[in-house]
């Protein structure tokens, strides 16, 4: 299994599973046009207690427990016949981040020590405990950079064995802000975009250029304070990240993944950071369509999204 990498396979599998600390969902879709259909699919809630991620601590509680319930899932969603999979994680199992370096190294061994020299800092764990997967990313003022997800072996270990246990082979692994924003590929933007999502802990944010993250950040919040926290955000984005080539903010397009988020609010703070609105993406505009089915996007837009990535 490879974490956030693409197997050697041309085709990634159209189906997912996305794993929560309170419930689990098992997806399949289909392509029409420019849209997805939501062919097959499952959420059940999971009992507390069973799954509490942690990037620090092991996070199934009982394995044998956790193995049964995410069976179902996919038993319930009609999918037990399927092997190939991706997953989507809690959000607080990993830790993601872009980083740059001062200077481009010389040999892969000087890119891989100064990578890992950065990670320990940012994470405070040695590196020897952890599995870091790396992807290259275009070069910002003459800067290298790389996108770097990082994941405790012990953590990441436990959701491997039981995704052997059910016998399956899952291909592409994502933290959930991730396999959120893989969303943001089929909005064809020139100018960047940003993927906002609420958790059970605060948020987290994705902005990307080209295509690419530009900027990654999770933050624990309190609910009364998410709106401030983007305001922030978005200021943060003007003053430091926006293409000095253009003028003013270049951001067109916000995506907001969460239940419980005041629309209005959003769009009244994003007009005052930015002197600008970016076209807002909700839940009615994804480009999912979920026929015969009252399923809150939001709750299976990682899963979806992962399944989604089969099309690129």
């Amino acid at each position: 299994m490879s974490f956030l990498s693409k197997l050697t396979s041309p085709r990634l599998p159209r189906a997912a599973v996305g794993i929560s600390e309170d419930h689990l969902t098992a997806v399949e879709v289909k392509r029409r046009s420019k849209r997805f259909i939501l062919e097959r699919s499952c959420l059940k809630s999971i009992p507390d207690g069973l799954l509490k991620p942690s990037f620090n601590d092991r996070n199934i509680i009982d394995e044998d427990e956790f193995a049964g319930r995410l069976w179902q899932t996919v038993e319930e969603a009609g999918l037990m016949k399927r092997k190939r999979w991706a997953a989507a994680l809690p959000e607080e199992s990993t830790r993601t981040m872009v980083i740059g370096l001062e200077s481009a190294p010389e040999t892969r061994a000087e890119l891989i020590e100064m990578v890992n020299w950065k990670i320990e800092r940012l994470v405070g764990v040695s590196i020897d405990a952890l599995r870091i997967s790396r992807q290259r990313l275009r070069t910002i003022k003459g800067q290298p950079r790389y996108l770097v997800s990082v994941g405790q072996k012990d953590v990441l270990e436990q959701y491997e064995s039981v995704f052997k246990r059910l016998d399956w082979r899952v291909g592409l692994v994502l933290p959930q802000h991730l396999a959120e924003a893989q969303w943001l590929n089929w909005y064809r933007s020139p100018d960047d975009t940003m993927l906002f999502s609420r958790d059970n802990r605060g948020f987290a944010a994705i902005i990307l250029r080209s295509g690419e993250p530009l900027f990654v950040r999770s933050q624990d919040c309190e609910p009364d304070a998410l709106v401030d926290e983007l305001y922030r955000l978005l200021l943060y984005y003007r003053e430091r990240l926006v293409d000095e080539e253009k003028q003013g903010a270049s951001l067109s397009k916000l995506m907001i993944i969460g239940d419980g988020l005041n629309i209005n609010e959003i769009r009244r703070v994003t007009q005052e950071a930015l002197g600008d609105e970016p076209e807002l993406i909700n839940t009615s505009d994804a480009v999912l369509e979920t026929p015969g089915r009252v399923v809150p996007f939001y709750q299976i837009a990682a899963a979806a999204g992962m399944a989604s990535a089969a099309w690129l």
